[in-house]
């Protein structure tokens, strides 16, 4: 019994002698990929290269496998086939010293469940020689919500061998945002509806530009599958629509160029895009790259925004965006997916187009509240908006009625300034609608003593005392305030005076006088 027990195990010995001796043992290379966008869905791969360095005493390698574990990064290289799955990976072998590499090939293992897992499987053919190699390229991974900031992978073979210390490979160098977003943004007077300058048409600007060289990438990917799906994208969303009597227009193309207005489904748009008052929210306007990104140069999508008013626009809200590159999709692989892809990665908002209301700035030269002795000042600021009409008023051009708040900035005899928010509700007073502003035609009143009470609810960081004495100056978000200051102990003396209004259209005020 003990004979044949040594026998069985002399047998097996020398079977797996040969085996080991067949083996073939290969170092690992690749070429990372420098840099790719790290919310990406079917970010490239770098080539992995499995070079054979040594065999046994048969000469050639076995036939056996190699694994490329992508660190648990589903595969998304695209997919012919649902079930078999059949991805665009490409395995290469090449023959040298009078050897073949005749079927390297992914293994049947490399199926829909393992690419999920990250993992590529390949057959190593029997018969390699030195000098041989296997290249594995086409490898896709969804990078995305993974908070990598570059890609290994590692390597692990069946039969024959990997180079000690060469079991880990680097796939991917960098992984980093594709854009920063920024604006050239316009302010339009929403009492004419022009700009400072008296424009009714300007231009502003969303602006998307590389994090990397060539984070733009390609017009037509070839190693893409099919090889003419697509390129990317920026998706630019607005905050709002703008108010009736505001026009956008987005161009067919950027200011380079290099990129197409296209719609939610890739499809090139003929002629300039135009957003107004009817058109629902959100508005996203998507540009797709058709020229070539330059690998040699930080390229910048600049889209030119042409903004029409010219006509009164009261109670416009601003408008910003926000942008993320597209087209959007998930990790999961069909026929039809598109490469690239990725998932939603919103910038932070940029102002496109701001409105103001052309404000008042009131003067008071002299208010005081004085509580042991009794004095306070009254304050009465009208919201004059509301007219008879230029036809009521010998042709003086009415003005156009518009509800708004305003903000007093305390300068007291201490030198210490202090201000209060903008009125809002709760206010003290009275004459201010529910979210604190004076209604167009209404009047706001006050005593100075209520509002100093409001300026340290809204300061509470610093100490503001009770009493004050010192000048005001008053700015509100609307035309045509006036107001009347009363300074008074409601006994013996009381002194009345018309708020001075301060010119807003001039840099020097000493070289003008008031524009009462």
């Amino acid at each position: 019994m003990k004979v044949r027990t040594l026998l069985v195990a002399a047998v097996m010995f020398f079977a797996l002698s040969v085996a080991a001796f067949a083996q073939a043992s290969f170092s690992v290379a690749s070429t990372p990929v420098t840099a790719v966008i790290q919310n990406g869905l079917t970010e490239k791969t770098g080539d992995v290269v499995f070079s054979i360095t040594a065999v046994g005493p048969t000469g050639a390698s076995a036939a056996g496998t190699i694994s490329i574990s992508y660190s648990g990064i589903p595969i998304t290289s695209a997919q012919a086939d649902t079930t078999t799955c059949d991805p665009q990976i490409t395995v290469t072998g090449t023959a040298g010293n009078g050897g073949t590499l005749v079927g390297a090939a992914l293994n049947a293992s490399t199926n829909c469940d393992s690419l999920a897992a990250g993992i590529v499987i390949i057959d190593v053919p029997a018969g390699g020689h030195v000098g041989n190699t296997i290249t594995v390229s086409g490898v896709r991974v969804a990078v995305a919500n993974t908070g990598l900031t570059s890609l290994n992978a590692q390597v692990s073979s069946t039969v024959n061998s990997i180079t000690a210390g060469q079991t880990v490979v680097q796939v991917i160098a960098s992984i980093q945002p594709a854009i920063t977003v920024s604006s050239e943004d316009v302010t339009i007077n929403s009492v004419s509806g022009k700009d400072a300058d008296g424009h009714s048409t300007v231009t502003a600007d969303m602006i998307a530009k590389e994090v990397f060289l060539n984070a733009f990438g390609l017009a037509v990917d070839d190693t893409a599958y099919p090889a003419d799906t697509g390129s990317l994208w920026v998706r630019f969303t607005l905050s709002a629509a703008p108010v009736e009597g505001i026009t956008l227009s987005f161009p067919v193309h950027d200011v380079s160029g290099a990129f197409t207005q296209v719609d939610s489904k890739g499809v090139a748009v003929t002629s300039a895009t135009e957003v107004n008052s009817t058109t629902d929210t959100p508005i996203q306007i998507y540009y797709a790259l058709t020229s070539d990104s330059d690998p040699t140069t930080i390229e910048t999508l600049d889209v030119a925004v042409t903004v029409t008013g010219g006509e009164p626009v009261v109670g416009a809200t601003n408008i910003s965006f926000t942008a993320t590159v597209a087209p959007i999709g998930v990790a999961k692989v069909t026929p039809t997916s598109l490469i690239p892809r990725y998932t939603v990665s919103e910038s932070a908002a940029q102002p496109l187009v701001n409105f103001t209301g052309s404000n008042t700035v009131l003067l008071i030269p002299y208010a005081s509240v004085a509580t042991e002795i009794g004095y306070d000042t009254g304050l009465a600021i009208s919201n004059t908006t509301v007219d008879p009409g230029a036809d009521n008023m010998g042709g003086i051009e009415g003005a156009t009625p518009q509800p708004g708040s305003f903000t007093v900035y305390f300068f007291p005899q201490s030198g210490t300034d202090f201000s209060v928010a903008s009125t809002a509700a709760g206010f003290p007073g009275s004459g201010l609608d529910a979210t604190g502003k004076i209604p167009a035609g209404g009047t706001f009143v006050a005593l100075l003593s209520e509002i100093v009470k409001a300026a340290q609810a809204a300061n509470s960081s610093i100490t503001i005392p009770d009493d004050f004495t010192g000048y005001l100056v008053i700015v509100t978000n609307f035309t045509n305030a006036h107001g009347l200051c009363t300074v008074s102990n409601f006994q013996t003396y009381t002194q009345a005076s018309p708020i001075l209004i301060l010119p807003t259209n001039q840099s020097r005020l000493s070289e003008s006088g008031l524009n009462n």
